[in-house]
């Protein structure tokens, strides 16, 4: 606490008369009258007991002197900020995220109440220091350099918006500390709704302090992780990974609807709980939702929730992405009609598209999505292409076999080693009867699946983020295996696990706000269902999805949503009647106090007019 104007402090010499006034003593005179009874009756004061006078006496000096002391402390600027006269400029530094637009009950925002809390405090500090206007999400940006314009900064403070990406600031803090640093010696002012942003230091130069706008007792809910992807071994359909967090103190009812091109499909309703470690409970829920619908289609998320904060996290947008069928290019040296056979079954469905091709014309003009080397290997391994390897006749690349002389050996039954992996989906093992034509050796990579009484005769694994599939047996000479419905069923569990990986790992370019990708195009398109496409100019090849929904440029399409935990799960504000410090929301006496001293100055002046001219008291 300090003055501003230290000079007109001199007119608290006012009080030397106020003092003299009450100190002098006029003594009354004394004139003889020949009877009392009229002056007794004039005034209730002479029959009051002295004690009572006085008391009355002290009030009036007393409410003399505070009346000169607010006028004298308005006059002289009274603040409540640091001595800003040892402070050469001071970054006031304000968090711009996706939390700071939660509303309170009264439906301000955070942003609000924290332009609220720093305009007295600008308001405060000494025209001779210099203030830089700093906001933040996932990255800083300076909105007024070094200034001191005080029009200016408050310009710059009501240019703050909040966008719907989640905030960085450690990052912000640190680039806040360092222009500080530039005129030093200087302060930060951090405002933020996070209580563990960043706790309040002081070095030699710079002191940062942080102030914090939250909710005290925030209530909300929103999507914090979305992802589609392809149902394992079902190339043609889709789900959904969900997970829905909220921040309350008691466990939440939540409703999750997700839409297909506006119609209701699927309604989930959740309770979430609190986070506590001891009971194991976390504030979050997880679930699958199937997708029906055709490509091209908008898929639309809404989570609801009574009492919700913040309304950003609370809606989601994705394109079905396009189905497109696997190519499978088969090369063998000599047709093998059963093998054959069990590829045109599983393309029936047209998920799967089988090529045939000979080693004399390796490598065709088109690889596909995944080669099946059937009795033969070729001299240089493909490195970056799904493979699945029938009757292999030795050893070449990730493939380690040793060919069994003959006519291979006869297997009547045979062990699987997990058949929970995907590759033995649907297959009844216990029924297979093979001719094995090779022992494997397993690797790191290459794990075994089916072992008979020779060792390992399928192999199955991830060589440098390409999977692969080795089965040492011969169909055509086996005595069960052509004749079961587990040959098709393991041929085409083989060649979408393979494949799986490729077409599965970013179905729709599902993004998050605040990602920087690139792009060719002028304009980017921007759409949020049901509401009419808007097109904004773009520049250069990098484009940050700064929006919630749908997005198009040129022929690329995607989607973009807030996704954050850490903006969703809410931090409650807790208020210390100790905590003194500046910014403290435990007090309401902060930054500039003339408006509080002159309305103080103004009560005091009724109060006395009504003590002495209305009531009569003294």
């Amino acid at each position: 606490m300090h003055f501003q104007a230290p000079a007109l402090l001199l007119w608290s010499l006012a009080l030397v008369p106020v003092v003299a006034l009450f100190l002098f003593r006029r003594r009354p005179r004394r004139v003889p009258v020949t009877t009392l009874a009229f002056f007794k009756s004039l005034s209730k004061s002479y029959q009051e007991s002295a004690w009572l006078r006085r008391l009355k006496r002290l009030l009036a000096f007393l409410l003399a002197c505070l009346t000169v002391l607010a006028g004298v402390g308005a006059l002289a600027h009274l603040i409540v900020a640091p001595a800003s006269g040892s402070l050469h400029s001071i970054v006031i530094l304000v968090d711009a995220s996706a939390s700071m637009a939660a509303t309170d009950a009264e439906g301000r925002t955070r942003l609000d109440e924290a332009r609220e809390l720093i305009d007295p405090l600008v308001a405060g500090v000494s025209p001779a220091t210099r203030i830089l206007v700093m906001s933040y999400d996932r990255r800083p940006q300076i909105l007024l350099p070094h200034s001191l314009d005080r029009r200016a900064v408050r310009r710059a403070l009501e240019s703050i918006a909040t966008r719907p990406v989640a905030g960085d600031p450690e990052k912000a803090l640190e680039l806040a500390r360092r222009l500080a640093a530039v005129r030093a010696p200087a302060a930060v002012w951090h405002v933020t709704d996070r209580a563990g942003a960043s706790a309040s230091s002081q070095s030699d130069d710079v002191t940062v302090e942080t102030f914090n706008v939250g909710i005290p007792n925030p209530v909300n809910a929103g999507i914090t992780a979305f992802e589609l992807r392809h149902l394992p071994l079902e190339n043609g359909r889709l789900e959904a990974f969900v997970e829905v967090s909220a921040a309350a103190e008691e466990p939440l009812d939540v409703t999750l609807e997700m839409s297909v091109d506006g119609t209701l499909v699927a309604l989930r309703e959740l309770t979430i709980g609190v986070a506590d470690e001891a009971t194991e409970t976390t504030n979050r829920a997880r679930l699958l939702l199937p997708i029906e619908g055709r490509t091209g289609e908008t898929l639309s998320l809404a989570v609801r929730a009574e009492g919700d904060a913040l309304a950003l996290d609370n809606a989601l947008y994705a394109r079905i992405p396009e189905f497109r069928a696997i190519r499978a290019v088969w090369v063998r040296p000599d047709p093998d009609p059963f093998t054959r056979l069990a590829l045109a079954a599983i393309s029936g469905a047209g998920e799967i598209e089988c090529f045939e091709s000979t080693p004399a014309e390796w490598p065709p003009a088109d690889l596909g999505d995944v080669v099946i080397f059937d009795g033969w290997l070729p001299d240089e391994w493909p490195e970056e292409l799904p493979a699945i390897v029938l009757r292999p006749p030795g050893s070449r690349g990730p493939v380690r076999a040793a060919p069994i002389p003959g006519d291979g050996l006869p297997i009547d039954r045979l062990r699987a080693i997990d058949q929970e992996h995907p590759l033995l989906y649907g297959v009844a093992s216990e029924r297979v009867a093979v001719t094995q034509t090779a022992v494997l050796e397993t690797s790191s990579s290459l794990a075994p699946l089916w072992v008979g009484r020779m060792g390992p005769l399928m192999v199955a694994g991830e060589r440098d983020r390409t999977r692969i599939v080795v089965m040492a047996f011969a169909p055509e000479k086996s005595e069960r295996l052509p004749l079961l419905a587990s040959y098709p069923l393991l041929l085409g569990n083989a060649i979408l696990w393979t494949t799986q990986s490729a077409t599965s790992s970013s179905p729709g370019s599902n993004f998050r706000t605040g990602d920087v990708i690139e792009l060719a195009g002028d304009a980017i398109e921007w759409s949020v269902p049901p509401e009419a496409p808007v097109s904004l100019p773009r520049s250069g090849e990098l484009t940050e999805l700064d929006r919630i929904g749908l997005w198009k440029v040129g022929e690329t399409r995607g989607s973009a949503a807030l996704r954050s935990r850490s903006e969703t799960l809410l931090e409650p504000r807790v208020i210390d009647p100790d905590d003194d410090r500046l910014g403290s929301t435990g007090s309401p006496l902060r930054g500039d106090l003339r408006p509080w001293l002159l309305w103080t100055l103004l009560i005091l002046l009724l109060v006395e007019a009504w003590l002495f001219h209305r009531r009569g008291v003294f």
